[in-house]
């Protein structure tokens, strides 16, 4: 419910179509949000392009975009083919790194226009931003267990990760 109502907030904000959200789990993106869309089924060719287009983006890892403005991306196969499944001129896919990690991923679509030098800042600013949020309120979900877990995995890397201890 949190990201679907984000989702149709970052649709206002930034102007767009469509605002999809997904978050990552192990090596697989699973498409959580669509604005204005409640409900989707995850098995549509549309949420197929979605999860096939952000995982291009988890692996390179950094913003990708394609669209009418100049130095397009087209050659990007799954971005592109998501530009031409949903209908979108121009689109955005920004990955969302917590400690260097992509822990999600956003699409922004817009059916008329481009985006602007200035866009790309906000939506850079806002990806520096939502990352801690999503991965504290991902952690504040986990059960005692996977918390447990987590903790005793930091405890260990601090202990005997890169230039602690010497055996």
């Amino acid at each position: 419910q949190g990201l679907f109502e984000s989702a149709n907030a970052l649709r206002m904000f930034f102007g767009c179509t469509r605002v999809a959200l997904g978050l990552v789990k192990g090596h697989q993106v699973r498409l959580m949000a669509l604005s204005e869309a409640a409900e989707f089924d995850r098995h549509s060719a549309l949420s197929k392009a979605y999860v096939e287009a952000m995982t291009e983006v988890m692996d390179v890892g950094q913003p990708l975009r394609v669209g009418v403005e100049a130095g397009q991306q087209d050659s990007l196969s799954r971005l592109a083919a998501l530009r031409t499944a949903s209908g979108a001129q121009a689109l955005v896919a920004q990955p969302l790194k917590f400690e260097g990690q992509v822990i999600a991923v956003a699409t922004f679509e817009r059916t008329e226009g481009s985006w602007s030098d200035q866009d790309l800042q906000w939506l850079d600013a806002f990806s520096v931003m939502a990352a801690p949020l999503i991965r504290f309120r991902q952690q504040a979900e986990y059960g005692v267990l996977r918390r447990a877990k987590g903790r005793m995995e930091e405890l260990l890397q601090r202990f005997f990760g890169a230039g602690y201890l010497t055996w």
